[in-house]
């Protein structure tokens, strides 16, 4: 029998170049572009932080392991011809294995072992089998085969497409996961307007999400004048991670609660409270206490409280009311029939946007057109929330 390099020779070369350039175009950009926070996640939480992680390495030199693993594989089952492209089911399934992780259930003694998908088990069954079929039937019979390009570049080519599709379609595809990763990475390393920048422009959130933000927003003094630009779904307990929460972020409740001040949150206390317990204890009541306890009031929609709390906190003081602030002040003025005490503090390009705000809803009868059509010009405004965010 020739060697297997000699029946290498025999197929027509641009088969296997085009096979290879699919399968590495695809597997480093699924790696890099699609998968990389999860990687990473999965990665540093296995070495429990010992070694970082960079997206675009580990998708070449993973992807480089993966062309090695085919080429060890195929030197035993020796596809060629139209059967070329079934070499590259060991590192599809190997590629699946590794993006079929999902951090949030799969944390266990700080590893992450919510992978494997029994489809892969049974692609790898498969590859065996048909391995062993082909190399007992066909191998001999097409070895001395001419192989034409026209023959066997759709066989491959439908092989390839079918193997990339099924990875994709196993892998974890939960964009608000990857939004939550990428989040809490660039909290860890103090770069928040980054993590402000994280799916900014998506109406799908999560408790996780929503309490990553806000935390994000506090470190830079915007709290108050940034929240609603984002969705609120969670009340005021969004400002806060729930228990067990922080495996996939990293970033824990008592992380939050340590950095607002000197006591932690009680089991099954309700964040109002918690913040309000602060914030009536003078060694508490920083500025970043004050910021969540108003940011708490705003999200429960209870104006009467928030005013007070407002008024004690911001009446002193010349700089400019956040803009969130005054867009409440302006609502609490509209619910009372009178300008609050602070309502020379609201800027006039506020109040002519809340003049707009009203008129736009007039425009609109029906609740819902009224929500969706408001939504587009007024959507990161606390008048929006208010009437009708829940």
């Amino acid at each position: 029998m020739k060697p297997y390099f000699a029946t290498v020779r025999r197929d027509n070369p641009i088969i296997a170049i085009i096979c290879g350039i699919l399968f590495v175009s695809f597997s480093f950009v699924y790696l890099y572009l699609f998968q990389g926070e999860v990687m990473r996640f999965v990665f540093e939480t296995y070495f429990q932080g010992r070694f970082s992680y960079s997206p675009f390495w580990g998708a070449v030199i993973l992807t480089l392991a993966l062309c090695i693993i085919r080429w060890l594989f195929n030197k035993v089952t020796r596809f060629r011809g139209s059967w070329l492209a079934f070499s590259y089911l060991p590192a599809y399934c190997i590629l699946s294995f590794l993006t079929c992780v999902h951090p949030n259930e799969g944390v266990v003694d700080g590893k992450a072992f919510s992978i494997g998908f029994p489809g892969i088990w049974i692609a790898v069954v498969a590859y065996v089998a048909i391995g062993c079929w082909y190399r007992k039937f066909l191998y001999r019979r097409s070895y001395g085969a001419r192989n034409r390009l026209n023959e066997t570049l759709l066989p491959n080519l439908i092989v390839v497409i079918m193997g990339s599709y099924a990875t994709g379609f196993v892998g974890n595809d939960n964009v608000i996961l990857h939004h939550e990763l990428a989040v809490a990475r660039y909290i860890r390393v103090g770069e928040f307007e980054k993590a402000l920048g994280v799916g900014q422009k998506s109406l799908h959130n999560s408790h996780t999400l929503t309490a990553l933000r806000a935390f994000a927003l506090s470190n830079i003094d915007s709290l108050g004048q940034r929240l609603f630009c984002y969705p609120q779904g969670y009340g005021a307990d969004g400002l806060f991670l729930n228990e067990g929460q922080g495996d996939a972020s990293s970033v824990s409740d008592e992380n939050l609660q340590v950095y607002l001040g000197c006591e932690l949150r009680h089991t099954d206390e309700p964040a109002v409270e918690y913040l309000q317990r602060l914030y009536s204890e003078d060694s508490c009541a920083s500025a970043k206490v004050i910021d969540y306890y108003l940011c708490a009031l705003l999200l429960e929609k209870r104006l009467e409280e928030f005013y007070n709390v407002l008024l004690s906190s911001y009446a002193d003081q010349s700089s400019p009311l956040p803009r969130h602030y005054q867009e409440a002040l302006l609502v609490y003025g509209q619910l009372t029939g009178n300008e609050p005490a602070l309502f020379a503090k609201c800027g006039e390009d506020i109040k002519v946007r809340h003049r707009a705000f009203i008129d736009l809803q007039k425009e609109y009868q029906e609740p819902l057109h009224q929500s969706n059509y408001t939504r587009r010009r007024f959507g990161d405004t606390y008048w929006w929330y208010y009437c009708y965010g829940e």
